[in-house]
């Protein structure tokens, strides 16, 4: 497959569509991939990238977020093959002519320079200097226009006419930003910025996740006071302090080759200095190359294009992007308006290379640039699509192009091929309610348990898989209670399930905060089902510590319901299910304290700092797990579920088979 498509590319892209460089992507090339061959052959297009070229025809480009577009993406909009609006057949009659000759082909062809649109007098005096003097023509009423390969003139009056229908069906948004009269907008665009820049998120169960900003002046000093017991606002004593242990390490020479058996060596430790040791230093200690290095890494630079001062009568030219002059901008220089900069080299891969070589420039000249990735795509004024600015339909995490990778461009293909399973249609019409399967989903895929605690509960009551003798019509008595038939109507409250379900949800209440007064968890069909929480507002799902629970629980009823239908003198044994659930709850919560001491090795031996916040949100709120990683700390309701259980032991519950649920 390697083969195949450098030949793709080497023979029949570069060849057909090289000259359009950036602009290649433009082209329709669905038509003519059943005919192609490949030189020296005559075998045709492998039937995979004849599938790949038809797929591309299917990704739809759209703005990352609506309606919110740059004022250089707006600029550069392509008329005639926007993916933004479309200009109807009827209103192209002179396509051809504006396109080719008359240079109306972006945005930017209809804003004049003060960002003020054209005047009809404007208009025909550009359309008089494009189309020459030979093929203009006035007369007493009219102006007009010969054209080549047309016997009949155009009056001037009929374009304009069409170039103001044109006008009008261009998006307002687009033109107010295009002639810079749009605000800009705040806010994340896409789960990238949200992840990164957001300051508050809404969690599945309901809570709200603050990240407030980090206090100015704070640093590495208060955060290592505070760490060893000193108080915000307080005078600092040395006695109350607890000095830290600092491991000594090998500084390596920047360019040496770490030795293999690095990490093999024993790390000695020794006593830090005391605090009044830290304040008598008269000297500075310098920086160490650890520390230079991630400074460069944190430092952002802004990269610029060396533009020239250009003449009202001279038109730009488009210089080609291996010739450009780059460089990054750097600190103020002593005359107003220069700044220092550091001349950059441009690799075969677009990456721009510093190579220290320093000049001072006046930012007149400094041209922003438009970049993939760390790649350089030119000048803003003259690439499209702005990477940042766009992304595809129908992708689910809405990224912008030049950060989808082959992953998203696959759930973005089967986005509209994939059919939702039928559970989904038949519990939403079931039980009348939003239900969040997203926040299902996720239990399920990365919650706390395994296949061996969830895939009951997946298969037999999601899917509605389950096997009940009455559910299709059949008057049969329910195996459990043999009082009422047996069906989905009747499972949920089958009064021998009954009383294990109200004492798990009385217990949920207490573990998770009500919200505006009102218990989160109800007895009914949506909870003993699905798991769902705050059915009467906006349901959310479980949270993952306690959705484990809640698909265990169903793996122990289904097992028991399993084996009466075997044998009919097989008793259920309720208090059995409780027990049996909760020890396995617990060995799973285990699990995660010993891959949690794990990891804590690992950082240890590595010398990295360790922390279990990934694993506790997972575990909030029934346990968390400190960071030394000796103990799980309980919620005092579960911890009450695992003695009676005997899963641990306490001072005050004894184990029993017969627990409250």
């Amino acid at each position: 497959m390697t083969g195949d498509y450098k030949k793709i590319l080497n023979e029949w892209i570069v060849p057909n569509y090289g000259h359009a460089r950036e602009a290649a992507v433009m082209y329709n090339i669905k038509d003519k991939s059943n005919s192609f061959r490949l030189k020296q052959g005559r075998e045709p297009l492998p039937r995979f990238w004849r599938d790949a070229v038809d797929a591309l025809d299917e990704l739809k480009m759209c703005l990352v977020k609506d309606h919110d577009i740059s004022q250089e993406a707006a600029l550069r909009e392509p008329i005639w093959y926007s993916h933004l609006f479309q200009i109807p057949s009827v209103l192209c009659p002179y396509k051809e002519l504006w396109e080719n000759r008359l240079r109306l082909r972006t945005i930017a062809d209809m804003i004049s320079e003060d960002g003020s649109l054209w005047t009809d007098e404007q208009i025909i005096e550009q359309i008089k200097q494009d189309v020459g003097h030979r093929a203009w023509q006035e007369t007493r009423d009219s102006i007009l226009i010969k054209l080549p390969n047309r016997t009949k003139r155009i009056r001037a009056s009929a374009l304009i006419d069409n170039y103001k229908k044109i006008l009008k069906l261009i998006p307002q948004y687009i033109m107010e930003a295009a002639r810079g009269n749009k605000k800009e907008t705040t806010g994340p665009r896409n789960i990238v910025e949200s992840m990164l820049i957001a300051s508050a998120r809404m969690e599945t169960d309901g809570t709200k996740t603050s990240y407030p900003e980090k206090p100015e002046g704070q640093g590495r000093i208060a955060d290592w006071l505070e760490k060893y017991g000193w108080e915000p606002d307080t005078p600092l004593r040395e006695g109350g302090l607890v000095y830290p242990i600092w491991p000594r390490r090998k500084r390596m020479q920047v360019g040496k080759k770490r030795p293999s058996n690095e990490y093999s060596k024993e790390i000695r430790f020794v006593k830090g200095p005391t605090l009044e040791e830290e304040m008598n230093r008269e000297t500075d200690e310098p920086e160490t190359e650890i520390e230079d290095t991630n400074d460069e890494v944190i430092k952002r630079w802004d990269y610029y294009a060396l533009g020239e001062e250009q003449n009202e009568e001279e038109q730009p030219e488009r210089i080609e992007k291996e010739k450009e002059l780059y460089f990054r901008m750097d600190s103020p220089a002593e005359e107003e308006g220069e700044r220092n900069v550091e001349l950059c080299t441009i690799s075969p891969r677009g990456h721009l290379i510093a190579r220290e070589v320093w000049r001072t420039l006046h930012t007149s000249l400094f041209v922003p640039l438009t970049r993939w990735g760390r790649g350089v795509m030119g000048r803003t004024q003259d690439v499209y699509p702005h990477p940042n600015q766009w992304t595809f339909e129908n992708s689910p995490d809405q990224k912008p192009l030049d950060q989808i990778g082959v992953n998203e461009i696959y759930r973005t293909l089967m986005v509209k091929k994939r059919v939702p399973p039928n559970c989904i249609a038949n519990w939403e019409n079931r039980l009348g309610i939003n239900i969040p399967w997203r926040a299902i989903g996720e239990n399920l895929s990365q919650g706390l348990g395994t296949n061996r605690d969830t895939s009951s509960w997946f298969k037999n009551i999601i899917h509605r898989a389950l096997y009940l003798r009455g559910k299709g019509g059949q008057n049969t008595a329910c195996s459990a209670c043999h009082e009422e038939n047996e069906d989905w109507l009747h499972l949920w409250q089958c009064p021998i399930w009954e009383t294990t379900w109200r004492m798990f949800i009385r217990d949920i209440n207490v573990i998770l905060p009500p919200i505006q007064g009102s218990d989160r968890a109800k007895f009914g069909p949506n909870f003993v089902y699905l798991g769902i929480l705050d059915e009467d507002s906006t349901p959310h799902a479980l949270p993952k510590s306690l959705a484990l629970m809640h698909s265990i629980l169903w793996k122990y009823i289904i097992m028991e319901l399993y084996n009466v239908s075997n044998n009919e003198y097989y008793r259920i044994n309720i208090n059995n299910v409780a027990r049996r659930a909760i020890r396995r709850y617990t060995t799973r919560i285990r699990a995660k304290l010993r891959r949690a001491q794990i990891a804590l090795a690992r950082s240890t031996h590595q010398g990295h700092e360790h922390n279990n916040n990934t694993i506790n949100k997972k575990l909030d709120p029934v346990a968390r797990i400190d960071d030394d990683c000796t103990q799980i700390t309980w919620h005092p309701t579960v911890m009450r579920w695992i003695a009676m259980a005997g899963a641990e032991e306490h001072e005050t519950i004894k184990p029993t088979y017969t627990p409250e649920w």
